[in-house]
C-alpha cells in the first residue's frame, strides 16, 4: 500500500490514519477484524466514559509495567493476562483516536513510543526470569528482532516508504508471546521452562528475525542510492 500524504477532514495527515489501519496480510486482517468486533463493546464504553486516545495508550504503558514486573518474578500466567490487556488498550487508542475526530502526529508518535517501551520491558522481565537457562538468548534475539520490525517500517514511513510486510507485526507477536507465557505458567511445574516454551520461544525469535531482516531488505530496495541511481529493484 502506497503512503498518502493527503489530509483527511478535519486536517489530521491521512498517513497517520492509514498506517493505524494497516494489518498486514489477509489472515491478519481478518484476525483484526475479529478482535475489533470482540472489543467494541469496552471501546463505546471508553469513548462513553469520556477516556482520550492518550491515556489508552499511557494505561497500556502502566500495564505493561506490571506485566513485566510479573514476568520477571516468574509469574508468567499473570504477565500474559497484562500483556494481553496492555495489548488491547494499544489497539484501543488509535481506534477512539479515529471514532472521536482526535488523531494526530503526536499521538501517533506517543503510540509508537510507548509500543517499543512496553514489548522493551515485557520481553525484558521474562529475559530476567530466564537468565539462568537457555530462554535468555532466545528471549534477547526476540526482543532485538522486534525492535528492528517496528523500526525499519517506522524509518520506511519516516522517508515515504510503506513497509509493513511479513508475518510478525506487532499484534501477532504480543498476542502469541503472552498466550505463551499463560500456558507455561499453567503447565510448568518446576522452576525450569519447558521445552515447548523453549521451541515456541525460539519460533517466535526465527520468525521475528526473518520478518526484520525482510523489511530491511526491503526498505534498502526501495530507497534511492547515491544521486542518479535510482532504487533498486
Amino acid at each position: 500500500m502506497k503512503l498518502r500524504s493527503q489530509s483527511t477532514a478535519d486536517g489530521t495527515p491521512a498517513l497517520v490514519v492509514a498506517a493505524a489501519e494497516r494489518r498486514g496480510g489477509p489472515l491478519q486482517s481478518a484476525a483484526y477484524a475479529i478482535v475489533v468486533a470482540l472489543l467494541g463493546p469496552i471501546e463505546r464504553l471508553l469513548i462513553r466514559a469520556g477516556m482520550s486516545a492518550d491515556v489508552a495508550t499511557l494505561a497500556s504503558l502502566v500495564v505493561a509495567i506490571f506485566s513485566g514486573i510479573a514476568a520477571a518474578a516468574g509469574h508468567l500466567v499473570l504477565a500474559g493476562v497484562l500483556y494481553l490487556l496492555a495489548g488491547a488498550l494499544d489497539l484501543l487508542d488509535g481506534r477512539i483516536a479515529r471514532q472521536t475526530n482526535t488523531a494526530c502526529p503526536r499521538g501517533a508518535a506517543l503510540d509508537s513510543i510507548v509500543d517499543r517501551f512496553s514489548e522493551g520491558l515485557v520481553l525484558g522481565g521474562l529475559a530476567f526470569s530466564l537468565r539462568a537457562t537457555p530462554g535468555l538468548g532466545l528471549c534477547l534475539t526476540f526482543l532485538v528482532a522486534s525492535m528492528g520490525v517496528s523500526y525499519a517500517r517506522a524509518r520506511g514511513e519516516g522517508l515515504g516508504v510503506s513497509i509493513d510486510s511479513g508475518i510478525m507485526n506487532r499484534g501477532p507477536r504480543v498476542a502469541l508471546m503472552a498466550l505463551a507465557m499463560i500456558l507455561e505458567g499453567s503447565l510448568r511445574t518446576g522452576n525450569e521452562p519447558t521445552m515447548g516454551f523453549l521451541i515456541g520461544l525460539g519460533a517466535l525469535a526465527l520468525l521475528t528475525s526473518v520478518t526484520a531482516a525482510f523489511r530491511i531488505v526491503l526498505l534498502l530496495r526501495r530507497l534511492p542510492g547515491p544521486a542518479g541511481s535510482g532504487p533498486s529493484r
